[in-house]
């Protein structure tokens, strides 16, 4: 309805006013429309229920509109007939309430100017609604809604446009008068109405709208820590994080390279907080730094960034001359150098200096046997030089060479070496190291027994005869860090023989009081007086079976405080009882003062973190002759008769349990006496005794009082020690059957080391785990040697009842087909002979895949069975259908050299797994008449090769389990062959992989 009130019969009144809300204005507009037909009564009638919009022009010539689309005017009216005759008509009332002046839509200049908006002319008025200031920091949604009148017919088009703003934002229907804008953020906008008439006249309107900026401030972003990454290593993985005000939302993250002219990097997540990371620029000569940046884009559009330096270490380089006197070391001898060895990253201004180790040869290199040829000295078969030149694992320390030109190593002259390291180096004099082999082990005893302030640390490996083993010179050594490896098969220098290894050991052991440190030893038959021992079990990192550098050396220094700070911080980041009872020890042997305290407050929180934190609980077991030990609580089982129990268990800090132990046989007795010290942060005499089990004779023990819905770890500590071993022709080894899980004795003698671990074992319905204890065999088939086993200790730690998240798993089975797949575990199935394999785990997102189909072979046209397996295999631990399938590889053997893995447990994919202890349990089993599966498993880069042998016909319940540290990004690798030598089906149900820690 269009009416037009003449001036005189109208008035408009504006009165500003306050309320507790802030000022305001009444306005209320006045006329008089006269007549009173009946169409007019009506519709004013009608309007009461309406709310308006005028356009008023006062007598300045301006016009105001009054009233918007959110706020209308409303209007109540009443027929009067005044004084004059024939004046009837509506007087009508208009009032609105506003906290904004009327906006002017039409100066008097506008109409007076020509077209369609000047005088008489037709009129288009908008309004697109009052601004919205101020609005929530958490608004991401803002409402237009505008109106528009014509003098000259109806409107027909509107159209919403963004004049200004942060971008991203959307007007959902820019042609509708009320619509809404996403996408918005924090800031200020301008958004504008334009309207059209019938006959084209147009005419728009703007409204201003902001956001406020959220008031706790921007995103903070953590990129991670600067990064060193090997020579040669090109990826590494970034794990951001973000500090999130409130009312503050993540828009935007991206990776990006910060440094000019760096190309071919790529992000396997490049808007994640995690990524991987390829293509980074591997230093050639001097180290390289490439800076990246992770940047956030919050609600608001405002950037925050982080960065992170990755160095790539300057490449190791190792040089017999050139080098400092042109590494001639012996003044008397110009023809003698020094295979030099500079760890990667080299700085000879670094504060503190470089560990340094010292080589020493055997005799079969010595100068006067080649013409001083020191190359001869790189030779596989020589041990460490080969591995540092060829450059096959990284190392930490400085390494000095050196050829001796004839005789054997004496002070003299590895003082002569020490001097030329010294002035050719930045040494850190409190960490000299030696090793040698052969007469270089025997080497390695005569220099700390002539000087035992000389040096760190030593390890002899096939020592030959040497005065260690004198009487009373053990005393001398006693606080010298030392280790010594052998194997059984040594012929050329048996380790029984006169002043050999077996006989320096005993001298330490009969050090009066005992030394600082046990003499550690290692032992096995797999190899002769040659590199199968030194290399296999020592010098080469990548399948030894600890990392001689970082796992011994490094451990050690001159300075018995820091050094006890070194095995403190192993055990805070390692978090076993393994670590924690070693540190323990070493902690305790410091002097009373402020840095003892400050170690065992640490190695409390440590205790805490395994135990009270997590709802854990740690008990020890001693088997054989009682024994009294001050660093923790201990339970003694002194006796193998049949039916002896212990009962109330006392966990390590001597609260009292309903757990029981019980022998229910153990027939072979007790073991010979072992080795008497504080050996695997145990106490001297807990070492020194064990309870024996043979071939003939097995042993089984058993746990009682358990909770059945819990898990256990169960751990053994085991020394195979006996000299009449070897005389007698004897081969000593563990293997363990605990509730399923199976494992073996890591070497097979004289194991100062190793556990052997059987983890998240379930008890029976009643509460128990039964322990079943056999004498190592293999598989190996050797009929000239009598296996027996000894156990000196057990760990029990029992778990929460709480179920780790399934997030900390990765579950993989194997079929033939997909018919055999589980909702809960990624199914491989297909053929890995003819393709490589790959499926993730439907939870994790990690993957496994099958290498290469040359490392896998069908057994006819079969690569696998949906029904393998005996029914109630696994009963209880893995649904039926991931027990009873099986992927098969036929006859096919296991070869170290040639690295052959066919599966490797990837992690996520393009970044591999994340630091932290793993264990990954492998499933086999078969009811076919195949011979055993081999298993390998390599977890990592440093932690060995594991291998393992299992029964798969018939198997119903046991399987594999390896535990090992995993450095950020790395994988695990494994595969199932047949034993060496013997002809058969190896099979492969499921694989879980578990991060513990």
């Amino acid at each position: 309805m269009r009416c037009k009130v003449l001036e005189t019969d109208r008035s408009y009144q504006e009165v500003t006013k306050i309320d507790p809300a802030g000022p305001y204005s009444e306005i209320t507009v006045q006329g008089f429309m006269p007549g009173d037909s009946t169409t007019n009564s009506l519709t004013l009638a009608a309007m009461v229920f309406g709310r308006y919009v005028l356009v008023v022009k006062e007598r300045t010539g301006i016009q105001r509109l009054i009233g918007s689309a959110d706020v209308g005017v409303t209007y109540t009216g009443n027929y009067d007939s005044e004084d004059a005759e024939g004046t009837r008509g509506c007087k009508m009332l208009f009032s609105w309430r506003t906290p904004i002046s009327p906006r002017i839509y039409l100066t008097p200049v506008d109409a007076g100017s020509p077209g369609p908006g000047g005088p008489g002319g037709p009129l288009v008025l908008v309004n697109a609604g009052p601004d919205q200031l101020d609005l929530s920091s958490a608004t991401n949604v803002i409402n237009l809604s505008g109106v528009a009148l014509s003098t000259s017919g109806d409107i027909v088009s509107y159209l919403w446009e963004i004049i200004s703003g942060p971008s991203g934002a959307v007007i959902t229907t820019p042609s509708a008068a009320a619509t809404t804008v996403t996408g918005v953020k924090p800031g200020a906008y301008s958004f504008r109405l334009t309207a059209v008439d019938t006959i084209g006249t147009t005419a728009n309107d703007s409204i201003d709208c902001s956001i406020a900026i959220p008031s706790g401030g921007e995103i903070e972003v953590f990129a991670g820590p600067d990064q060193f990454i090997h020579a040669g290593v090109s990826n590494t993985n970034f794990y951001a994080n973000l500090t999130i005000p409130p009312e503050v939302t993540v828009q935007s993250i991206t990776w990006s390279v910060v440094t000019a002219g760096v190309t071919g990097v790529e992000f396997s997540n490049v808007n994640g907080l995690s990524t991987g990371v390829t293509g980074i620029p591997v230093a050639t000569v001097t180290a390289l730094r490439t800076t990246f940046r992770c940047t956030v884009i919050d609600n608001s559009g405002r950037s925050s960034y982080d960065e992170i330096v990755v160095s790539s270490a300057a490449p190791a380089r190792m040089y017999s001359s050139g080098g400092y006197l042109d590494n001639k070391y012996d003044p008397a001898n110009l023809l003698l150098r020094v295979w030099a060895y500079e760890c990667e990253g080299y700085d000879p201004l670094r504060e503190g200096g470089y560990p340094l180790i010292l080589f020493f040869h055997g005799v079969g290199v010595n100068g006067d046997q080649n013409g001083d040829d020191i190359n001869q000295l790189l030779l596989k078969a020589e041990g460490l030089p080969y591995y540092l030149y060829n450059k096959l694992f990284p190392m930490k320390c400085n390494v000095a060479s050196a050829q001796l030109h004839t005789g054997y190593w004496t002070l003299e002259t590895v003082q002569k070496v020490l001097t030329w390291a010294a002035a050719a180096w930045n040494v850190n004099t409190n960490m000299v190291f030696a090793t040698g082999l052969s007469s270089g082990g025997a080497g390695t005893n005569a220099i700390i027994l002539a000087n035992n302030t000389l040096l760190a640390g030593g390890i002899a490996s096939n020592t030959t005869f040497n005065d260690v083993a004198l009487p009373g010179n053990g005393d001398i050594v006693k606080n010298v860090p030392l280790l010594y490896i052998h194997s059984w098969n040594d012929t050329r220098v048996p380790p029984a023989s006169e002043y050999s290894t077996l006989d320096d050991l005993n001298s330490i052991l009969a050090a009066d009081p005992l030394g600082i440190y046990p003499p550690l030893i290692l032992m096995n038959w797999a190899s002769e007086h040659d590199g199968g021992t030194w290399n296999d079990m020592l010098y080469d990192k990548r399948w030894a079976p600890f990392d001689f550098e970082e796992d011994f050396f490094l451990f050690h220094t001159k300075d018995l405080v820091e050094t006890a700070g070194n095995y403190t911080s192993r055990a805070e980041r390692l978090k076993t009882f393994y670590d924690y009872s070693r540190a323990l020890l070493i902690v305790n042997k410091l002097s009373a003062g402020a840095p003892k305290t400050a170690l065992l407050a640490r190695l409390t929180a440590v205790k805490d973190a395994m135990t009270t934190s997590v709802g854990h609980r740690m008990f020890m077991l001693n088997l054989g002759s009682p024994s009294v030990f001050n660093q923790y609580k201990i339970n003694n089982v002194v006796s193998t008769a049949a039916g002896t129990t212990v009962n109330n268990l006392a966990d390590i800090d001597n609260t009292s349990s309903g757990i029981g132990f019980t022998v229910v046989s153990n027939a072979a007795g007790p073991g010979v006496a072992g080795l008497k010290h504080f050996y695997m942060g145990m106490g001297d005499d807990m070492f020194n005794s064990s309870f024996m089990y043979n071939e003939a004779n097995p042993a089984q023990w058993k746990f009682t009082g358990l909770n059945p819905a819990q898990h256990y770890d169960v751990s053994l500590y085991h020394s195979n020690v006996s000299k009449q071993m070897f005389q007698s022709n004897n081969k000593s080894g563990s293997r363990s059957l605990v509730n399923g899980s199976m494992a073996q004795s890591k070497y097979e003698s004289y194991n100062t080391m190793f556990t052997t671990d059987h983890y998240n074992v379930k008890p029976t319905a009643g509460g128990e785990i039964v322990l079943d204890l056999s004498a190592l065999d293999n598989y190996q088939f050797n009929a000239n040697h009598i296996y027996q086993g000894n156990t000196v200790a057990i760990m029990l730690r029992e778990k929460t009842a709480v179920a780790p998240p399934r997030s900390n798993f990765d579950k993989y089975s194997f079929a033939a087909s997909n018919a055999a797949a589980d909702p809960d575990f990624a199914t491989m199935f297909g053929n890995p002979s003819a393709a490589v394999l790959r499926v993730a785990d439907p939870i994790t997102g990690r993957t496994i895949s099958t290498v290469s189909p040359s490392l896998w072979a069908n057994f006819g046209s079969a690569s696998g069975n949906d029904h393998e397996a005996p029914v109630g295999a696994f009963a209880g631990v893995l649904p039926a259908t991931v027990a009873e399938s099986a992927m098969l590889n036929y006859n096919q053997n296991f070869n170290r050299d040639a690295e052959n893995f066919n599966f490797i447990c990837e992690g996520t994919p393009g970044m591999g797994y994340q630091e932290g202890l793993y264990i990954i349990t492998i499933y086999c089993s078969t009811s076919a008449d195949f011979s055993p599966t081999r298993v390998v498993c390599k977890m990592g880069s440093s932690n060995g090769l594991e291998d393992n042998t299992i029964v798969t016909k018939n198997n119903m319940i046991n399987r594999l389990q390896y535990k090992g540290y995993l450095k950020d990004g790395e994988t695990i690798r494994g595969g199932i062959y047949m034993p060496n030598n013997v002809w058969g089906v190896a099979f492969l149900n499921a694989i879980i992989v578990e991060k513990v820690g």
